[in-house]
């Protein structure tokens, strides 16, 4: 009887550990931030999508204004949830997170994305003028997940280990708070901003594909299979057993890779 006291207070005590983490937590209240924005850029597709085909016949000629909410809701999860995700971990430090969420924005769009050179024919067969490069938005939604979770620790723990160690420019008291703030996460974003380029731009380091090829075997989670209903309903509610929020734990930890799949 004891030892089966002593392994489960140690298995809640671990399971406790994992649903407290700093990083989970931010990324479970980071995510959360955005759920307006995906829930009414959701309405916009169920009523693009709906299966009438006079409602489809009707609505073809609005087409591409309906899905104009959809782009900038969904397609541009990865922006909203690398500047939200950074806040929330830097509310956790007691520092600035505005600041903080804007430096993640920064060090995602280096991390994920990469300019095309394009050729003006290519743009004249669009009907549009000649340019030297465009951007590509693929990687700002779901697909770009997982690199702005990144973006978002990292820019959040670099400030922090910036400000343990003095890093930091210190303006006078009489400073406003928002100009003072900002001086503050200067260092630090020099040090993330550089960094990414340095890692993108400077090695080709993909770090967006990366992450994809290391998180692969869990696409096989985000599928239509049994497995993928099963397993992650087994191990919520073998966690609830040791009173832990098996749910919450269980989104925090695999719940975004199903979005991206």
């Amino acid at each position: 009887m004891d030892n089966s006291r002593t392994w489960k207070d140690k298995t809640i005590d671990v399971m406790s550990k994992i649903a407290a983490n700093r990083y989970l937590r931010a990324i479970r209240d980071g995510m959360a931030v955005i759920i307006p924005v995906t829930i009414v850029g959701s309405f916009f597709t169920i009523v693009t999508q709906l299966p009438i085909t006079a409602w489809t016949n009707f609505i073809k000629p609005y087409a591409a204004g309906l899905a104009i909410p959809i782009n900038f809701s969904m397609g541009f999860m990865a922006i909203y949830a690398a500047f939200a995700i950074a806040g929330r971990l830097a509310e956790d430090y007691h520092f600035d997170h505005i600041s903080t969420g804007v430096v993640s924005v920064m060090v995602f769009l280096l991390l994920a994305v990469k300019p095309i050179t394009t050729t003006p024919a290519a743009f004249k067969a669009l009907g549009l003028k000649a340019a030297a490069t465009v951007v590509p938005l693929t990687h700002f939604g779901a697909a770009g997940l997982f690199t702005a979770m990144l973006a978002g620790i990292l820019t959040a723990e670099v400030t922090r280990i910036c400000r343990d160690h003095h890093l930091v420019i210190t303006l006078p008291d009489g400073v406003p708070p928002a100009v003072a703030a900002s001086f503050s996460a200067l260092i630090p974003a020099t040090f993330l901003i550089v960094g990414a380029w340095v890692i993108h731009v400077g090695l080709n380091f993909d770090v967006n594909a990366f992450l994809q090829w290391v998180f692969s075997p869990l696409a096989y989670f985000g599928r239509d299979n049994l497995l993928s209903v099963i397993v992650p309903i087994l191990l919520t509610d073998i966690v609830w057993l040791f009173g832990i929020h098996g749910a919450a734990l269980a989104t925090q930890s695999s719940g975004h890779y199903g979005i991206q799949t």
